[in-house]
């Protein structure tokens, strides 16, 4: 009953310990980093509450079809490109709202006829272009992807925009749809996150990207396996500090089972049987089966140990080391010695009792030696 107490004890404290790293861990309301709703160091609240004050409504929402169904006079913000589905991907392109989207797409050729190139470092750069959400901040922390930008197609028209470049590709690409739509598609959303928003001109394109429309829509899609992310990517933020406490918690667990074992119970065994009858019912086997070559190699390695360990020599001595040794403290001849210890087994039982008798007359003779 006691050892059912302590196991319950335990797991009951494991599972406290691991709700508690759960609630203290796991971001309010699912909240992660480009959450206009989180003020961490990776959300954009910051970015949401200048918006708020300069008029626009800022909406976060996680359902798929109020962000695909966005219209004019709206901006929709895409926080994870990466994690929609290419349905998805071909449904923002049709929306007739402003769209921004943080981050590369994947899982498509290409997006509007922008394509991810080639990943280029994170760090302030000057515009180099015409578009005026850019040429009015002036320098600002973009990179992560540089985008290779075709021809216009068929839910694209020009001018496109192309900003912030990197060895002659953008980081930065806005492109007008055919409905008039100002698609904005970039490599890294550093700029806007409470980190970096503070710093260059990173908030003044920020806000000049999202702020033109009286009413902005933020979009944080819920991860689904579109075959193209890892598996690890759409784990939630919080998962590997848990699984390192449970972890922990498993060693503490068996390290204090390991410890209550404490040292090995000796027990007497329940019943003594002598060696003579160990010695008596091994014979008995041996004459059933008639193995007497058995029993008589038996006897001789026995002998033989019990003769090496008398002389003094080492348990590898060679056989005619020992003939010598046994020759020289009984005075046998060593012919004869040889044929006791290691000549032809007996062809009777006869034969076989007499051998035992000439075994135990030169061990006790090397004895008396």
């Amino acid at each position: 009953m006691r050892k059912t107490w302590r196991w319950a004890a335990g797991g009951g404290a494991a599972l406290l310990a691991l709700g508690l790293a759960t609630a203290l861990l796991t971001p309010a309301a699912g909240r992660t980093s480009l959450d206009p709703a989180a003020a961490t160091p990776g959300g954009t609240r910051a970015l949401a509450e200048l918006l708020r004050s300069q008029g626009v409504s800022v909406e976060r929402t996680t359902d798929p079809d109020q962000a695909l169904s966005t219209g004019p006079s709206t901006t929709l913000v895409v926080a994870y490109p990466a994690l929609l589905l290419p349905d998805d991907l071909r449904r923002v392109e049709e929306l007739a709202s402003d769209v921004i989207l943080l981050g590369p797409p994947v899982g498509v050729g290409n997006y509007l006829g922008i394509s991810p190139g080639r990943s280029v470092p994170v760090e302030n750069r000057d515009p180099q272009c015409s578009l005026d959400a850019a040429a009015a901040s002036g320098d600002a922390r973009t990179g992560g992807v540089a985008f290779e930008v075709r021809g216009a197609t068929d839910g694209a028209t020009e001018p496109t925009a192309e900003c912030f470049g990197d060895g002659g590709l953008p980081t930065l690409v806005q492109r007008t749809t055919a409905r008039g739509a100002q698609h904005t598609v970039m490599g890294s959303a550093d700029f806007m996150t409470n980190e970096w928003i503070d710093e260059a001109g990173n908030a003044a394109l920020a806000m000049n990207l999202t702020g033109q429309n009286p009413a902005l829509v933020w979009w944080l899609p819920t991860p689904r396996y579109n075959g193209q992310q890892s598996l690890t990517s759409l784990l939630p933020d919080g998962v590997w500090p848990l699984l390192a406490l449970l972890g922990v918690v498993v060693v503490a667990l068996a390290a204090w089972r390991g410890r209550r074992l404490g040292p090995l119970a000796v027990e007497p065994l329940p019943v003594v049987v002598r060696a003579a009858e160990t010695t008596e019912g091994r014979a008995r086997i041996y004459q059933r089966h008639r193995t007497r070559d058995q029993a008589a190699a038996h006897l001789r390695a026995q002998t033989s140990d019990v003769l090496r360990q008398r002389l003094g020599l080492p348990p590898t001595a060679a056989d005619d080391a020992v003939v010598e040794a046994v020759a020289a403290a009984t005075g046998r001849r060593p012919d004869r010695v040889h044929a006791i210890l290691y000549g032809r087994p007996p062809d009777a039982d006869e034969q076989l009792v007499s051998l035992g008798q000439q075994l135990a007359a030169i061990e006790q003779e090397v004895r008396r030696a």
